[in-house]
C-alpha cells in the first residue's frame, strides 16, 4: 500500500480564500475559488431557502441550475483578466456580466461547467510544494 504524504493534500489557505488565476482554454484568465468555500455553500443554501422555502428539496434541474449560477457569482467566480468584447474593448469584472456568462441561456456554451470543474479541482488549491510534487 502506498504511503500518504500530507504535503500532497495540504490546501494553500490563500488560494482557497482568495482564489487562483486559471487560464481558460479559449482565452482569458479567470479568478476562481474552491467550491468548498463556506461563503459559496452558505449563499447557495440561503438562495434556495429564500426562493423555494420548504419545497427546495424537490426542485427541477432548471431551478437548481439557476440557484447554482446565482450562488457562483462573487463566491466562486470572483474576477477575470484579458476579457474583451467583440470590438476588442476590455470588459471589467462585474457580477452582472459574470451571471450572463454562467446563465443557462448564455451563448457561452460550457462556461458554467468549466468553472465548476476548476472550482472542484483540489489540485488548483494546494500548496506550491504539493503542486510541484504532483507534477
Amino acid at each position: 500500500m502506498a504511503k500518504l504524504k500530507l504535503s500532497e493534500v495540504r490546501a494553500d489557505k490563500k488560494a482557497f480564500k482568495d482564489g487562483v488565476e486559471i487560464d481558460h482554454p479559449v482565452g482569458g484568465t479567470f479568478i476562481i475559488r474552491s467550491i468548498k468555500t463556506r461563503e459559496y455553500i452558505k449563499k447557495y443554501e440561503r438562495i434556495k431557502r429564500q426562493k423555494y422555502g420548504r419545497n427546495s428539496k424537490k426542485l427541477d434541474p432548471v431551478k437548481e441550475r439557476d440557484i447554482l449560477v446565482e450562488a457562483l457569482v462573487g463566491t466562486l467566480l470572483v474576477g477575470w483578466k484579458d476579457i474583451e468584447d467583440e470590438k476588442g474593448k476590455p470588459i471589467p469584472y462585474s457580477d452582472k456580466f459574470a451571471y450572463e456568462l454562467l446563465d443557462g441561456e448564455s451563448p457561452f456554451m460550457g462556461f458554467l461547467e468549466w468553472v465548476l470543474e476548476e472550482a472542484g479541482a483540489d489540485y488548483n488549491f494546494r500548496t506550491y510544494e504539493a503542486a510541484q510534487e504532483k507534477n
